[in-house]
């Protein structure tokens, strides 16, 4: 991206410098309208372009006079969270892609604008994924209804190798980690906790509202085996973990589930760390955007838009439709969805069912199908993340 303009180049400091940190500098450093100046680390780096300056005391850094704007790219909410505070006291705009950060932050960030402060993190939540900007411009016309899709990579590569390759939740969880797709403590990704914080962050922008992530319904992938996937197999279908919200005239429907979806559905198509959404709108059809939601140079490419748009000053613009206009923390309704769960036998007596469609004994685990409440699941499996669940 070339910039021709008589105005001296950005200046941007860059807290982290690990693969996305180190990632966006080598895509800065080919960029006419903007220098990367300093960059802020623990440790000194083995490598670091020449003319940028080395700072240990990020806080320096922020005050820094060679530094027009911060961006902050380590995986430390609460250190990040005080850079934020600090470069707000500077008059700074801040770029970050700390989707922890930015779910539990929510509301201080976006009262900040009131002072003409500004925060951007459009890689916090799909990566390579402009959906923040989407819906900030379509606002403009219309409501959005609902937001649904794939919105973590590592899970998506993992079911993929469970499926495709037919290798066991462990094979394909070391696959991510030894090809960079998952962390080596991968829980946040596994648990849907990533997911939640990111359908957090996603909610505020699409309906004007802010659902700690922690309040949101939510089963992750650890308990599925390859027959469970070979069970969907067989009847055309793959297990993809799926993010989903939708209002209603009485509040927000919110969840994270492992989610039964045609072969020949879009979702079972979007392969590898691609990310997936399904924007629902009140009179337009749904829209929806794919793209690369995990790795160094697609979240780089993200942030670099956000830098640009702070040149432009151009703020997420934030309608409410829950709450006339306040930027409110809402509960999430709970709902009764039709789910195929395979649990201990001894344990599956503690699950309260609505209703039991099919049941089926497997030596020590037993097989069912029925309708249940998702926060009922959602608390039996903090306690029992080793049973599989799947959303019909």
């Amino acid at each position: 991206m070339q910039h021709s303009s008589t105005k001296p180049p950005l200046r941007v400091g860059v807290i982290g410098y690990g693969t996305v940190g180190r990632a966006l500098v080598q895509i800065l450093e080919t960029m006419d309208w903007v220098n990367v100046t300093a960059i802020g680390v623990r440790n000194t780096p083995d490598y670091c372009p020449i003319g940028i300056r080395v700072f240990h005391n990020v806080s320096q850094l922020i005050r820094s006079s060679v530094v027009d704007v911060v961006v902050e790219v380590t995986n430390d909410s609460v250190a990040s969270l005080e850079f934020l505070r600090e470069a707000f006291q500077c008059g700074k705009p801040f770029v970050t892609a700390n989707k922890k950060l930015v779910a539990e932050s929510l509301l201080e960030i976006h009262a900040q604008r009131t002072e003409g402060h500004i925060v951007l993190y459009e890689a916090a939540v799909c990566a390579s994924i402009p959906v923040l900007r989407s819906l900030a411009t379509s606002w403009s016309t219309e409501q959005c209804t609902s937001v649904r899709g794939i919105v973590n990579g590592t899970t998506n590569v993992i079911l993929e190798r469970m499926s495709v390759y037919e290798q066991n939740y462990e094979q394909a969880l070391k696959y991510a980690q030894e090809h960079g797709f998952a962390e080596r403590d991968a829980d946040a990704d596994v648990s849907g906790q990533d997911a939640a914080r990111k359908l957090s962050i996603l909610c505020f922008h699409a309906f004007g509202t802010w659902l700690p992530s922690d309040t949101i319904p939510r089963v992750g992938i650890q308990g599925l085996t390859h027959d469970d996937i070979a069970f969907f197999a067989a009847r055309e279908q793959s297990v993809k973990l799926i993010a989903n919200a939708t209002t209603t005239g009485r509040g927000l429907r919110a969840s994270v589930l492992p989610t039964a979806v045609a072969s020949s559905n879009a979702y079972s198509s979007t392969t590898g760390e691609q990310n997936f959404l399904e924007l629902q709108w009140q009179y337009a059809a749904a829209q929806t955007l794919q793209g690369a939601g995990a790795g160094g140079i697609p979240t780089a490419s993200a942030i670099i838009g956000d830098i640009l748009a702070t040149t432009r000053y151009e703020p997420y613009v934030v309608r409410n439709v829950l709450h006339n206009g306040q930027h409110a923390n809402i509960h999430v309704l709970d709902e009764v969805i039709t789910v195929y769960v395979r649990v201990r036998s001894e344990i599956g007596r503690n699950l309260h069912w609505d209703s039991i469609d099919t049941y089926e004994e497997l030596g020590n685990w037993s097989r069912m199908t029925g309708t249940i409440s998702v926060r009922e699941l959602s608390e039996f499996c903090k306690d029992y993340s080793d049973t599989a669940v799947v959303r019909l």
